[in-house]
């Protein structure tokens, strides 16, 4: 049970920032479409790792990832996003891990059933990267998050015009008030986000 709870640890972070996988080879752009952009949950991910008695990483991931983003390549100061994360779709292979990081000792999902990102401003921060700037709600509390973003690419094809991001960052769990045993699982949580968005209504596939 302790690594589900290192586990646990990781489904904190949720969060915000996104990325897409490759285009097709020949279908990339230099810059995404502007326009509102849906979160396709088939090629998002949020990945978590947290330490495991200080002794090894401890990997789990969110299965169920929703959201929207705007684009505007001429003023990336109007774009936007939000991420919404499903809190029991936390997953580590182990079920009864899951079920342990699901409970009050962790992400209290009865009480808390989502985590989410919300933008408050974006700013550039170099080619093809972008600083987006938010608030992160998870476990009933707010706090303000910074991610860094990098545009992965983009395509325009028969699966809809899409565009992808990519970031890191980090949060400690205790800010969010999950201490749970705090001598087996670490309290800094490294989160990755890749995010996959199709303009419009998010129908294509």
């Amino acid at each position: 049970m302790h690594a589900s709870i290192a586990s646990t640890s990781l489904a904190l972070l949720l969060v915000a920032g996104f990325a897409t996988n490759p285009a097709p080879a020949g279908q990339a752009k230099s810059a995404p479409a502007t326009g509102k952009y849906k979160v396709d949950p088939e090629h998002s991910t949020v990945l978590l790792k947290v330490k495991h008695l200080n002794t090894s990483w401890t990997f789990c991931h969110f299965d169920q990832v929703s959201g929207e983003f705007t684009v505007d390549p001429a003023k990336p100061e109007s774009g936007s996003l939000k991420v919404v994360v499903a809190a029991s779709s936390i997953a580590t292979g182990q079920a009864a891990r899951d079920g342990h990081l699901k409970s009050a000792d962790f992400l209290d999902v009865a009480q808390f059933p989502e985590i989410t990102f919300t933008s408050k401003k974006v700013s550039k921060g170099g080619e093809g990267k972008y600083k987006v700037e938010g608030e992160l709600a998870l476990h009933g509390v707010k706090k303000s998050l910074s991610v860094d973003l990098e545009e992965v690419g983009t395509s325009d094809s028969k699966f809809g015009v899409r565009a992808g991001y990519f970031g890191t960052f980090s949060v400690q769990r205790k800010d969010f008030g999950i201490t749970f045993m705090p001598d087996a699982v670490g309290d800094e949580i490294a989160v990755t986000v890749s995010v996959e968005g199709i303009k419009g209504d998010g129908n294509a596939k």
